[in-house]
Parts: structure tokens; sequence; C-alpha cells
């Protein structure tokens, strides 16, 4: 069977799970292709041998004047591509590209989208909206990271919903049980955009400063706000404390050689890096910005999950993982789980049901 993917490219949390989607589907002797509609931008994090990865930027072959012509070229491309390849079935990621999934495919072959953010909260312009509640139709299947999230668009799609979180891999290197450096490291992984919201992060920092000046944070990640974000370090005069480290594509590393993750998003869907995090065995203190968020952390027993603007148990928290080796110790190995409950295997095999079950009605 060929099997499609379609994702933005191989940087961000998308991306990644596509990878190790096509590494299992792979495993059980699918032909499995990429579809990088962003361009590749890094190389694959994990190993992509015995897949077909297809480089094709939509910005440099759907040129247009206006949105509503990017749209057309866009979704003409696309359609040249599906013909070019021929997929039996097309797995489709990110609420933009899903929508010209849609437009270019018409149910001619078995698609299956996903949404990637929480839906009801996503930040996506106005005519994207409007798109996507008119062509969402055309798909077989829509997949969600979480229960919460089925409601969209008034529930007019409800009952095309299937809800899957992401695979979280085994990392080859797990945090040392019970050691806290001094200083204190604590990290976060991200974009730099708004939905992370890296200012109520550095809003803590300053509030943790008041209690204890002994830690560092490192934000790894790249985006838009990088150039505000360095300078309202230094409105806050954290200079010394808080640090932009760019992108990195080692994240087990950088995790492992951490102290407590965190993590202050407005809104997001299943979180790659929490969730990489707690499989380092990495405490992590959240802000919860969806029910879902439950489903990783459990507070008190596998880290630590405070109201949005709660600001003041956020850094309470990450001063009792300090201060308490033996919390910190009990959260840091109760957190290692996490890879074994969302186990890629256990996660592929979901995406299979919807892959079969959707094949099976095309019949």
């Amino acid at each position: 069977m060929k099997l499609l993917f379609v994702v933005d490219s191989f940087r961000g949390g998308a991306g990644n799970v596509i990878q190790l989607l096509a590494q299992a589907f792979y495993r059980r002797k699918y032909e499995v292709s990429i579809l990088l509609l962003n361009g590749k931008l890094v190389d694959p994090r994990y190993d992509m041998c015995g897949t077909e990865i297809i480089d094709y930027p939509l910005g440099k072959y759907a040129k247009g004047y206006t949105p509503f012509d990017r749209v057309l070229k866009s979704v003409k491309v696309i359609r040249e591509q599906l013909e070019r390849i021929q997929p039996d079935v097309i797995v489709s990621f990110l609420t933009e590209l899903n929508i010209l999934c849609c437009m270019a495919n018409k149910k001619k072959r078995p698609l299956i989208i996903s949404e990637r953010n929480d839906p009801a909260k996503d930040r996506i312009k106005k005519y994207w909206k409007v798109l996507r509640s008119r062509y969402y139709r055309f798909a077989d299947r829509i997949v969600v990271q979480c229960a919460g999230f089925r409601g969209f668009s008034g529930g007019r799609f409800i009952d095309k919903c299937s809800v899957i979180p992401n695979p979280v891999l085994e990392p080859k290197v797990t945090r040392p049980a019970g050691t806290i450096h001094t200083p204190l490291r604590l990290v976060s992984l991200g974009r730099l955009s708004k939905q992370k919201n890296f200012k109520w992060m550095i809003d803590s920092m300053e509030l943790l400063k008041k209690y204890d000046s002994d830690f560092t944070l490192s934000i790894y990640g790249s985006g838009s706000e990088e150039n505000e974000l360095r300078s309202y370090i230094e409105q806050k005069q954290l200079r010394d404390n808080v640090f932009l480290k760019g992108f990195v594509a080692d994240t087990y590393s950088v995790l492992a050689g951490s102290d407590i993750y965190l993590m202050t998003s407005d809104y997001e869907g299943f979180p790659n890096a929490l969730s990489e995090a707690m499989a380092v065995g990495l405490p992590a203190v959240s802000r919860l910005c969806h029910e879902g968020i439950k489903s990783l952390i459990d507070n008190g027993k596998n880290g630590f999950v405070t109201a949005l603007d709660d600001m003041q148990s956020f850094v309470e928290n990450i001063i009792r993982l300090k201060n308490d080796p033996e919390l910190y110790s009990f959260i840091g190995n109760n957190a290692k789980t996490v890879s074994d409950k969302y186990n890629t295997d256990k996660i592929a095999l979901l995406w299979e049901k919807e892959i079969t079950d959707s094949l099976n009605r095309a019949v």
C-alpha cells in the first residue's frame, strides 16, 4: 500500500511526528512518501531510510499576488503532485495544508487530515476558517489530539473526528535521578511565537528571582518573536538568567542536561517537547492551556500543572522541586513512563485503523 504524508517541513512538532509515523509504517511494509510543502528546511531528525522525501515548497511553485490566487495555485500544484505520486491513502497535518489537500483531492482518494493544535484557539486567518468550514467535508476522517478538540467549527465535523495523541519515543539518554545542578537549569523548547507565550515565562522568571536568583533558563527555538523577546529579557533585567539558544536538533541531550522543563503556551495540541522532556525524566511545570494536558501531567505525581493565570503557583512549584530532592526524584521517575503510555507502535496502530477503515469505506 502506498501511503503519503503531507506536512510543512521537518522543522517543528508536526514534522517530527510525521517522521516517527513514517518509520513505523515502513516497518509495517507500507510504501511511504512524505511531501514537504514548505520545503525540508532542516535535515530529518530520525532515520528516514526507505521513505521517499519530496521537497516541494509551495512558495516556489505557487506564487500569487493575492491570498485567493495563492490558494488556487497551491491547490493546482498539490493536485499535480497527487496525480504523480498516486497514493492509496493521504494523511495531511496542519490546518492550511489540510484545507489545500481537501480542495486538491476532492474525495478522489481516501484522505485523513489532522489538526495539530486546539482548533478552537488556533489563530488562523479568517479566510482559512471559512475554507476549513467549507472543505473539511471532503476529508474521510479528522484526527485531533485531545477529546476536547472534537467540537470545533460548531461541532459540524464531530462525527468525523477521532482522537489520537502523539507518539513519544523512548529516549536514548535519560536524566540521572535526583541530581540537581547549581545554579538550577530550567529549560523550554518551542517556536518563538505568541502561542508559546514566552513573555509570560520571562515574567515568571522575574518573580522567581525575587525568591532565588541562582538559576538559568535556556529557551531553544527560533521564530518571529526572537528580537522582541531579546529586548524583553533586557527590559526585565534578566540577561544573566534567561538565554535564547536558537534551534536545536538533538533535543534529548539538551533536556537530559537540564533540571526542570517549563511550558507556558496559551494553547497547544499534544505538546511534543513537554512529552519528550518527561520521557527523559525531567520534572515539568506547565500552565493548563487545555484539559488534555492532564492526560500527560498528573498534577503532583509526574509533574505540576497550574491555572493559566496563576504565576505564583507556577513559581512555587519550581521552588518546591529545587528544594525537595525526594519530590524531585519521585516526579522525574514517574514522568519517564510517558514513553510507554504513548509508545510509537501503540500510536501507529491507532493510525493504521484509521487508514484501513478509510480504505474499506472507499471500496
